[in-house]
C-alpha cells in the first residue's frame, strides 16, 4: 500500500515530559540561534513537558521523504499534524504555539486537537502571510493550486540552475536542491494560507496574542472579544527576541488554569 501523504506530517519530539505538551509551529530552520521549541525543551523548569516542533516547509517540499508532496490545503495539513501528535503524545492537555507565519496553521491544528483534549493557543507576533505575487512568469495565482505550485517550482528551478552555473555548483544536488525543496514547501504553505483565509472562517478557539509594542496585528475574522492581546518590548535582534518570547511562554505555561 502506498504511504498516505499525511504520514510525512510528523512533529519532531524535542523533550518527553508527561504532564502536558507544547507544539511549536514556526518557520525558523535557518535561525542563527536556537529555535523557540529548542529553547523550551532545554529549559530545566519545563522537564515535565513534552515539546514538539513542526517543519511545514520541509514536509511540503518533500525533505526527508521519497518525493515532494502535492498542494495540500491548510485543513489537510492541520488534520495530518493533529493526528500524528495524538498518536505520539499521551499527555492530557496541550498548548499550540504559532510563531509568526505559523499562526494560522497553529490555530487550525488546535481546533482539531480540541475535539480530544483541552487545548490552549498562543500566537507569537502572528503574521497572516499569503501568496499574492509569484516569483516570475508562473501561471496566474488564481489557477488550480497544484498547477500554480508546479509553475512556481519551474521558475525557482531555472533561477537556481542559473545561479549554480554561474558559481560552478551542482544544480541538482546538495544545498541548492534542498533550497529548492524548501522554497517549494514555503510557497505551497502560502497558497494554503491564502485559500484558507478566503473562506472567511473565524477561529473556533480564543487565542492569546503576544506582540511587540510597535505591532498592530489582529486575528482575521475574529471578533475583538474573541482573543486577548498582550504587548512586550522586544529586542530588534531576532535571536534575542525569540529568547525573550521563550521566557514569556514559560511564564504563561506556569500560570495556574
Amino acid at each position: 500500500m502506498a504511504p498516505s501523504s499525511r504520514s510525512t506530517l510528523v512533529p519532531e519530539r524535542l523533550s518527553g515530559g508527561s504532564s502536558a505538551s507544547v507544539l511549536v509551529v514556526d518557520f525558523q530552520p535557518f535561525a542563527t540561534g536556537r529555535r523557540l521549541g529548542e529553547l523550551l525543551a532545554a529549559d530545566p523548569g519545563q522537564r515535565d513537558l513534552s515539546v514538539f516542533q513542526l517543519e511545514p516547509a520541509r514536509d511540503l517540499g518533500g525533505l526527508g521523504g521519497p518525493a515532494g508532496l502535492d498542494y495540500r490545503t491548510l485543513d489537510d495539513l492541520a488534520a495530518g499534524y493533529a493526528e500524528a501528535l495524538l498518536a505520539e503524545d499521551r499527555t492530557p492537555v496541550s498548548t499550540v504555539l504559532g510563531y509568526c507565519s505559523g499562526a494560522l496553521l497553529a490555530l487550525r491544528i488546535a481546533e482539531r486537537l480540541a475535539a480530544h483534549r483541552p487545548v490552549g493557543v498562543l500566537l507569537l507576533r502572528p503574521s497572516w502571510s499569503e501568496l499574492t505575487a509569484s516569483p516570475g512568469p508562473a501561471p496566474g495565482l488564481d489557477g488550480e493550486p497544484a498547477a500554480v505550485l508546479a509553475g512556481i517550482e519551474r521558475v525557482l528551478h531555472a533561477d537556481l540552475r542559473a545561479l549554480a552555473e554561474t558559481h560552478g555548483l551542482d544544480p541538482d544536488g546538495g544545498p541548492l536542491a534542498e533550497l529548492l525543496q524548501r522554497y517549494r514547501g514555503w510557497f505551497g504553505y502560502l497558497l494554503a494560507v491564502r485559500d484558507d483565509l478566503r473562506t472567511g472562517r473565524p477561529p473556533r478557539l480564543a487565542p492569546r496574542v503576544l506582540l511587540d509594542l510597535s505591532e498592530e496585528v489582529g486575528v482575521p475574522f475574529a471578533a475583538p472579544a474573541g482573543y486577548r492581546t498582550e504587548r512586550l518590548r522586544l529586542p530588534a535582534d531576532d535571536t534575542a527576541a525569540t529568547e525573550q518570547l521563550a521566557r514569556e511562554v514559560t511564564r504563561h505555561l506556569r500560570r495556574p488554569g
